[in-house]
């Protein structure tokens, strides 16, 4: 299951790291700053889905189950247990399986938690009250539009002028300025 994502996602920009069982997986959580966690049905001895109770314990980072089971009390099953999505993986899309990913991991680092503070607008004899968003930071390699809110990997923000020179452009709304580069 792990080569049979990992080329796709890559080339979307990720960084990813592996494990084979859920025992080194869970580790490796508790060790580490995920950004998004991807586990498979088939771990060994227990499928992945068993992780997910245990990382919504202390996290609401984005959960997709990868899978070739198309059952829908599979499905229902690790919705249940705290995962965000699930895709089915054989036959693989590999184009559908990475908007999947990146669209979770906008969810978050787009719309991140809301702050205390908020702004309070009159409307008629209403008042509304706007919640400011907070900046979540984004994974290594990222890039924000802070014109349009568009986040995603560097390489899509990476376009050629009409002299061939590189230059950085939001696909979203081909704005060159504004754009916050997260290179640490």
């Amino acid at each position: 299951m792990a080569q049979l994502i990992k080329t796709p996602l890559l080339k979307a920009g990720l960084t990813l790291e592996h494990t084979a069982d859920i025992r080194s997986g869970l580790e490796k959580f508790r060790s580490r700053q995920a950004h998004i966690v991807l586990l498979s049905l088939g771990l060994p001895r227990i499928g992945g889905v068993a992780l997910c109770p245990e990382i919504r314990k202390s996290s609401t980072v984005p959960i997709a189950i990868l899978s070739v089971r198309t059952r829908k009390e599979d499905h229902l099953h690790a919705l249940n247990l705290g995962a965000d999505d699930f895709i089915v993986v054989r036959p693989i899309d590999e184009h559908v399986m990475v908007m999947r990913v990146l669209t979770l991991l906008r969810r978050v680092y787009q719309y991140g938690p809301i702050q205390a503070s908020a702004t309070q607008a009159a409307r008629g004899s209403e008042t509304l009250i706007i919640p400011s968003p907070v900046q979540s930071a984004i994974p290594n390699g990222w890039v924000t539009c802070e014109a349009c809110g568009y986040i995603g990997p560097r390489h899509r923000f990476e376009k050629l002028d009409a002299r061939g020179q590189n230059i950085a452009l939001c696909p979203h709304c081909n704005q060159a300025q504004n754009l916050r580069f997260n290179l640490s």
